[in-house]
């Protein structure tokens, strides 16, 4: 469940050129299927649509530096909320980013 943004032709290429730097070290973009709710009616579509997915660090090596972190970044909502507030990336404070989503 998430929310899905379609963005129009003209600001398409720089909103994903601020995404890259936003996301940089520890996301990739994807491509995946996703299905789209009608509001009117509750059908769903099927829509191809860009992910960005975070990854968990690279090697056994940097996992055993943060112990379970990833795992509980996963499935620990409260963890997930005082992770992102407190983060700051190339981009800036994640609050910044997190207050504007609808």
């Amino acid at each position: 469940l998430g929310t899905l943004y379609l963005l129009p032709d003209d600001v398409r290429e720089q909103a994903l050129a601020d995404l890259d730097v936003r996301e940089k070290g520890g996301y990739s973009r994807e491509i995946v299927q996703v299905s789209k709710i009608n509001p009117a009616d509750l059908s769903l579509t099927n829509v191809t649509a860009l992910l960005y997915r975070g990854q968990a660090p690279p090697d056994d090596v940097t996992r055993s530096k943060v112990g379970n972190f990833w795992g509980r970044l996963l499935y620990d909502d409260s963890h997930q909320v005082a992770v992102m507030s407190s983060s700051v990336g190339p981009s800036g404070w994640n609050g910044d980013y997190i207050f504007e989503l609808d």
